[in-house]
């Protein structure tokens, strides 16, 4: 076995710093070694060429591609001092809101939040005997503090707190499957310094949105992107149980939902890149479906073919992390029989 400092270098890259930090070279290089040797007994059982791995790679390869077609798009993605000197001045940037929030888990109790309050109690003192943690449903004790910008999230509570004057109290806000009931404990204003940072972050993610949407609509003007509404009809009908997805027949699974110019997005995928997500849908519908769809999993599929016209999977980039991609998971595969294994043996 040989181990380059390429090797070296490149394993370091993708476990990342911090966790490369905690090793030695030594153990780095025996790291890989033992990859080496994991990922020879993988081959000789034929893990390389089993069908999940194959799909699961596929998967990885397509999210892979997109990925680095984005990231070239969004290298344009920049601000100068004169645009985040611009935004402070222009966009309410020199002011912060201090608030005292109390959450609760249903409706009755935040009108009685709000019944308390309403009767000159104090807004802490109410906390104490209200406010619940949002994510372990228990008591919490008080009413938590927060100081926003006006562009901070969640969007519905900052907006809320921006309206109302120092002492306000917002009605019950919905947020994490309860309510927020905000109150604005003081404003005051701040200089450019203090938030320069904030309002960077906040344009430059605003520019990579815009280089994002300008890049996905020239996509589907390019590749001809053409919707065919039967398809959708019947994912659709599949998704409410008004059709069993085990009686489709080939020739419907394979009826598109998006052609494009080279390829298709059929209902098949269709309903398999939507998945479970439809539980927490409000109503099973096409705009439903296509808000799913525009998560992830169609940008995806359009950027990752743009990045396979213009030879982006035949770059030693690409072509390097998918050789490690393939080895992770081979050496999943192998942990897994090996588990397999033992199962039968006891």
């Amino acid at each position: 076995l040989q181990i380059t400092d390429a090797e070296v270098q490149s394993f370091t890259e993708r476990i990342g710093a911090e966790a490369a930090g905690r090793l030695s070279v030594e153990e780095l290089v025996q790291t890989l070694i033992d990859r080496q040797l994991l990922t020879r007994e993988a081959q000789e059982q034929g893990l390389q060429q089993d069908a999940d791995l194959q799909r699961r790679l596929a998967e990885s390869e397509t999210e892979e591609l997109a990925r680095m077609m984005l990231s070239r798009q969004l290298q344009a993605a920049t601000v100068t001092e004169q645009e985040v000197s611009r935004a402070f001045t222009e966009q309410g940037w020199n002011e912060q809101v201090r608030a005292l929030e109390i959450f609760v888990p249903t409706v009755s109790l935040a009108r009685q939040v709000l019944q308390q309050v309403a009767s000159g109690r104090d807004f802490m003192d109410v906390g104490r005997q209200f406010s619940v943690d949002p994510y372990y449903n228990v008591p919490s004790g008080e009413a938590r503090q927060s100081v926003y910008q006006a562009y901070d999230r969640p969007r519905v509570i900052v907006e809320a707190l921006f309206r109302l004057p120092v002492g306000g109290v917002s009605e019950p806000l919905p947020q994490h499957g309860g309510f927020v009931i905000a109150a604005v404990a003081d404003r005051r204003k701040v200089d450019l310094p203090e938030v320069h940072e904030e309002i960077a972050e906040a344009l430059i993610a605003e520019k990579r949105k815009q280089l994002r949407n300008s890049y996905l609509r020239h996509l589907k003007w390019d590749f001809r992107t053409s919707f065919h509404p039967e398809g959708m009809d019947l994912v659709v009908a599949v998704l409410r149980g008004e059709t069993p997805g085990s009686d489709l027949e080939a020739a419907q699974r394979q009826q598109p939902v998006y052609a494009f110019e080279g390829f298709e997005m059929d209902v098949a995928e269709v309903l398999d890149a939507v998945g479970t997500a439809r539980a927490s849908w409000p109503e099973v519908d096409a705009d439903a479906v296509n808000k799913k769809l525009s998560e992830g999993h169609f940008p995806n599929l359009l950027m990752a073919r743009d990045a396979r016209r213009k030879g982006v999977d035949k770059t030693e980039a690409f072509l390097a992390w998918r050789r490690a991609q393939q080895q992770d998971l081979m050496l999943l595969g192998l942990r897994q029989s090996v588990i397999d294994e033992d199962a039968v043996v006891q």
